[in-house]
């Protein structure tokens, strides 16, 4: 909004009712791996698959630092999870 963009902040429980209104989904993440995945802890595959069939492009942002040189194959595999085996 400071940009002069309007926005709308949606809950993911409403996604599915007001994903109508919106031209596009943001959403952030934890991490985003060497060959382009993407680590998000919360429900965004949810919010991505609504996008998906209500055909809205969904992005992600994130800072550069979160750029990670790992290929998880599961959240297990992360070193930050509470499901990692090194805990």
């Amino acid at each position: 909004a400071e940009a002069g963009v309007q926005s709308e902040l949606i809950s993911d429980s409403l996604l599915g009712i007001d994903i109508d209104k919106a031209d596009y989904v943001l959403t952030g993440a934890e991490a985003i791996t060497e060959n382009g995945g993407i680590i998000i802890r919360s429900g965004t595959y949810t919010a991505a698959i609504v996008a998906k069939s209500m055909q809205k492009p969904v992005y992600v942002l994130a800072e550069i630092f979160k750029a990670i040189r790992i290929f998880p194959y599961s959240i297990k595999d992360l070193p930050f999870s509470s499901h990692s085996k090194t805990r």
